[in-house]
Parts: C-alpha cells; sequence; structure tokens
C-alpha cells in the first residue's frame, strides 16, 4: 500500500463532471442522553472521508443538541421513538438499506431493546458495508444471527474485543488477540480491525494485516475510535471501489494515526487528541 498514492486516488483524480451520488452514502447511527458526542465526533471524520454526504441517525432525546452541532451538509434519519433508543418502520428500513453505501451502528449507543432489533434488521437486510463499533459491538454480543456478511466490519479496542470474544486474554498488544479473533470471525464472516497502539485487521478470508501506522499515544484517548468509525464510514460508501476493501481500512487507520502524530508532535502526546488531529488530515491531503 503506497499511502500518497491512494490519497491522491481517492481525494485528487476525480472528474469534473462529478455528483455527490458517485462518492456514496453514508448513515451514521448511535448517540444517547449518556454519550451524545460520540456520534458526532464520527460525523465530523465522515465529513472529511469525500463521500457524497452523510446523513445522521439519533434518538429523539439527544436530536436537539446533535442537529445544532452536526455539519451543515448533513440530513437526518428521524426515529420514530421518543425516547433514548432510535427506531425505523419497515418501510423506512427498506428505504435506507436501498439509499446508503455505509452504515456506521454503535458509537454511544444505548442498549434497549429497540437498537437491537435495529442492528438485527440491518445485519439481515442491508448489503453494503456495515460498520459495528463502540456500544454496538455490546449489542453484536446479543444478536440472533450466526452468519454474517464479508462486508461487516467491527472495530472493536482490545477491551471490547475481550467481551465480544469472550476471551481470556488480557493484553495492550492486539498481536495476542489474533487466535480468539480468528475463531470469532470464521464462525461470522466478518472483517475485524482489532484498535490498538498498532491495529490489525483480520480481514473476512482469515488473513491478518498489520497497521503500518505510526504509533500515536495522544489517541489513547475517549473519541479517537469514534473519529476512527466516521473516517471508515465515509471512506466505505465509495472508496473500496477505488483501492479496494482491505486497502481502505488500512488506509483510514493509517489516516487517523497519521493525523495524531502531526498534532502530537505539535502539541504534544498529553495535550493532542482525535479533534487537534482533525485539521491535519486536511495538510495531510493536500
Amino acid at each position: 500500500m503506497n499511502f500518497q498514492d491512494d490519497i491522491k486516488k481517492i481525494y485528487h483524480d476525480r472528474k469534473v463532471d462529478a455528483i455527490k451520488n458517485d462518492f456514496g452514502k453514508t448513515l451514521l447511527i448511535g448517540g444517547s442522553k449518556k454519550f451524545p458526542n460520540g456520534i458526532l465526533i464520527s460525523s465530523q471524520f465522515a465529513a472529511l472521508s469525500g463521500n457524497g454526504y452523510s446523513a445522521l441517525g439519533v434518538p429523539s432525546s439527544i436530536y436537539p443538541v446533535v442537529a445544532s452541532r452536526s455539519e451543515l451538509t448533513q440530513i437526518f434519519e428521524p426515529s420514530i421513538l421518543d425516547s433514548d433508543s432510535i427506531e425505523y418502520d419497515p418501510l423506512r428500513i427498506n428505504v435506507i438499506v436501498k439509499t446508503y453505501q455505509s452504515i456506521l451502528f454503535g458509537p454511544g449507543i444505548s442498549e434497549t431493546k429497540e437498537n437491537l432489533n435495529l442492528l438485527t434488521n440491518l445485519l439481515k437486510e442491508f448489503e453494503g458495508n456495515l460498520i459495528i463499533d463502540a456500544t454496538g459491538l455490546r449489542l453484536l454480543a446479543k444478536v440472533d444471527v450466526k452468519e454474517f456478511r464479508p462486508n461487516v466490519l467491527l472495530t472493536p479496542h482490545l477491551g471490547e474485543a475481550r467481551y465480544l470474544f469472550q476471551s481470556d486474554v488480557h493484553s495492550r498488544d492486539a498481536k495476542d488477540y489474533v487466535i480468539d479473533a480468528k475463531k470469532y470471525q470464521k464462525l461470522h464472516r466478518c472483517s475485524i480491525l482489532l484498535k490498538s497502539y498498532q491495529s490489525l485487521l483480520v480481514a473476512s478470508n482469515g488473513r491478518v494485516y498489520e497497521s503500518e501506522a505510526p504509533l500515536t499515544p495522544c489517541l489513547a484517548k475517549a473519541g479517537s475510535g469514534d473519529g476512527l468509525a466516521g473516517y471508515l464510514a465515509g471512506l466505505l460508501a465509495y472508496a473500496d471501489k477505488i483501492i479496494g476493501y482491505k486497502e481502505t481500512i488500512l488506509f483510514a487507520d493509517k489516516m487517523i494515526h497519521e493525523a495524531a502524530k502531526l498534532a502530537q508532535d505539535k502539541y504534544s502526546p498529553g495535550v493532542a487528541n482525535i479533534l487537534t488531529a482533525k485539521d491535519e488530515i486536511i495538510n495531510l491531503i493536500k
């Protein structure tokens, strides 16, 4: 993988008569009264992905907050419930699975029956790229769907991986979770990005790929996974057709770490975080 070549292919090599549909539509589902900001961080990074547009699916409990702080180009898929849950009627689900090329499910979402039902429906009905992150992974552990599709991507940090895989491993090294991750991948037929100081991708074919991203301790802070998940969701709406699915995942991980490294060099590891890394993505793309 050549990072600079991929930047050129994804961000610069665009036809002058392009329209937004050429670059895919992304739906970001998450948020709750307890965690309203994770999905907002995801939305900020999806906006940097170069996709056609992103929509937000949030519970009505936080809609006023999220709507007032979201990116100006974003639209909403409003929930039919007046609560901390997200629910769409069957007709809207049918529209959603045909409208979006990628869906992110999970940042800050509540563990409710309605949210579990929504995830189950997406796993059964959605044929695009589905990324499951954060609390979505805890809901996934309760889903009664054995075999996922190869375009389902799980993005656990190692604590979430331990819970999801029911693992006895206690380590900060993603390599120590590979055996359990491969067992889970083989059973469910998905891809898994194990997030750590050096991430690992267990692909849907069972092969393991090590991230080439620089080591950045400033990402050991809340919100880092939300940013990566949103960026991934935006890219997977279209970039996997340009550079490939596995390559897009590894590119996203490297971009976030490279941007964080620039922010870290500018501010120090203690001050830099996922939000200070946001502007550095633009500098890397120039």
